[in-house]
This record gives C-alpha cells, structure tokens and sequence, in this order.
C-alpha cells in the first residue's frame, strides 16, 4: 500500500465529528480524541488511569499537539470524552 493511499491518525481525528456540546470545547477534539485512544492502546480504560497516564506522558504528547495554553484535561474530562467516544462508534 503506499504511504499516499493511506491516511494518517491525525487526519483521522480531524474527520471524526465532535460529539460534544459547543458548550464543553475547551479542548481540540482531534487532540483529545488522540490522547484517549493513545491511553487505550497503552491499557488504561478508566477515567482515572487515563488522566494519569495523560499527566504521566505531558511532556511528550504538548509538543506537537494544539492544547489549551498548555492545560490537560482532568479525569473527569476525559472519562466524558471517553464516553461520547463510546456513543460515536455505537
């Protein structure tokens, strides 16, 4: 397959619909969807080991991430996002 034909994970992301109320964007939704799916893959499926483990991995993940003058997303958030994850793949 080349490399061309095949999109990216970021790419992705930007097409996946926010389900989230205009109300509750504080966050980049392709920044948020990437973070929880990153935690998933690392093992973490609660909202507090995902919290961690986005607290844990900071300085790796802000490099090249649009963020919230430089905020991360609190457990609760992300259990939240998480679950309208959830909701979207039905």
């Amino acid at each position: 397959m080349r490399a061309a034909a095949c999109p990216t994970w970021e790419a992705v992301f930007e097409q996946t619909p926010d389900p989230r109320a205009r109300r509750g964007r504080r966050y980049h939704w392709a920044t948020f969807l990437a973070l929880i799916c990153a935690a998933f893959l690392r093992g973490q499926q609660q909202g507090a080991a995902i919290a961690q483990w986005v607290r844990e991995h900071t300085s790796e993940w802000q490099v090249g991430t649009p963020t919230t003058r430089g905020r991360i997303p609190s457990a609760a958030t992300l259990r939240n996002g998480a679950l309208a994850l959830f909701r979207l793949a039905g």
